[in-house]
């Protein structure tokens, strides 16, 4: 009787050697399901050339048939992996004492299993407060990303104190070659006392713009801003004092920092020179700009009073008190009455010949007298409710 079917308990421990079948003469067809198992083929005796292309299929093996000793080195490549078989697995959540495999460096790369905590841990290990090193093999660089065509997209290097982004070598483009730098920052600390760290914005070495800060005994820093049009060093534009204030073109003069700009309202209040207010009723508006220690002010005023004495007219309600040389007389800045005005006098009518004089915090009205400067008075005006507009600067305290 023919035999048609050999199955495991037919054939010895390791009779059928790797030299006895030719390439490819097994076939699926001619094994039948969970025929041939780990004991009946000689370790390493099936060898990549021994199976056919695609003729093995998960339902060819039997669970755990396959052992890693069973292998010979290199026999299974990414060609002989259904690549569907992971992705078609279940999803799971891992979970404490759940494994995973890794190449094995110490031997080889052999597959070995390791718990997921000890990978999970290896991670935590990360010190993030700690000092850490990337450094890029043959390169004097602690840490680069590259762009496609080996353009240094970020770099780091300790050596230099240089970090930079669109250049191979920011440290030397500072004040000589730079090359097509988008961003570079420098630093320059020269001891614990002082130093400069400087940050470059631009392209090549004629035209880009630096801010530079620094850094002296007692923690004071200044910050410069400068460009370069046309020479291979760029000059500062813009210095932020320690001390506060903003300079032009090198001027680092405290003197000359321009330390303040503000807008706002203030209240004018007319009020006799005695202190004693006459105003019954007054609708009044006034703005400010202050530049530095200018100031610069703005009032439109219409003032009903309820009677016209003879002291001087005064307007009080400054936004800042000025700069004074004596008590008495200020430092003698003159406001205007312009715009539209009426019933304010001959003194200051038609020929408006009358103005307010700063003193210390208040405006006194003053007019021309035949040639010398005198008090304009509420009785000279013609009537108890008239308007006026008052513009002028001065130097606050």
């Amino acid at each position: 009787m023919a035999i048609t079917t050999i199955t495991n308990a037919m054939v010895s421990v390791n009779a059928i050697q790797g030299t006895l079948i030719a390439d490819n003469a097994i076939t699926a067809v001619h094994i039948a399901t969970n025929a041939v198992s780990g004991t009946l083929i000689a370790d390493n005796a099936v060898t990549a050339t021994h199976i056919a292309q695609n003729t093995i299929t998960v339902t060819q093996l039997a669970d755990d048939c396959v052992e890693s000793d069973k292998i010979a080195d290199g026999v299974i490549t990414t060609n002989h992996l259904n690549k569907a078989m992971i992705s078609s697995q279940t999803e799971v959540t891992a979970a404490t004492g759940d494994f995973v495999l890794l190449g094995d460096t110490s031997d080889s790369n052999n597959l070995k299993k390791t718990p997921l905590s000890s990978v999970v841990a290896l991670a935590s290990s990360f010190d993030a407060d700690a000092a850490q090193t990337f450094n890029d093999s043959g390169a004097a660089v602690d840490f680069r990303v590259e762009g496609d065509t080996d353009q240094n997209l970020f770099f780091i290097d300790g050596s230099a104190d240089a970090v930079g982004i669109g250049t191979n070598d920011p440290k030397n483009g500072y004040g000589g070659a730079i090359t097509a730098a988008k961003l570079a920052l420098l630093s320059g600390v020269s001891g614990n006392n002082g130093g400069s760290s400087t940050l470059l914005i631009g392209g090549d070495n004629k035209h880009y713009a630096y801010m530079q800060g620094t850094h002296t005994s007692g923690g004071s820093t200044q910050l410069d801003l400068g460009t370069a049009n046309g020479a291979n060093n760029p000059t500062v534009k813009v210095s932020i004092l320690p001390t506060g204030g903003i300079t032009f073109n090198g001027d680092t003069a405290a003197a000359n920092a321009l330390d303040d700009y503000e807008e706002g309202t203030w209240t004018p209040a007319f009020y006799t020179s005695g202190g004693v207010t006459t105003t019954t009723t007054t609708t009044n508006y006034g703005i400010y700009t202050k530049i530095g220690r200018m100031v610069y002010i703005h009032a439109k005023l219409h003032v009903t009073l309820s009677s016209l004495p003879g002291q001087i007219v005064t307007v009080t309600g400054l936004p800042f008190t000025g700069e004074t040389a004596t008590v008495d007389t200020g430092q003698r800045a003159i406001f205007a009455i312009g715009g539209d005005a009426s019933n304010l006098g001959g003194n200051a009518g038609g020929s408006r010949t009358a103005h307010f004089r700063l003193n210390n915090d208040q405006l006194q009205g003053v007019y021309m007298n035949s040639g010398t400067t005198a008090y304009w008075y509420y009785n000279h005006m013609d009537s108890t409710t008239f308007d006026m507009n008052i513009h002028g600067h001065y130097a606050a305290q």
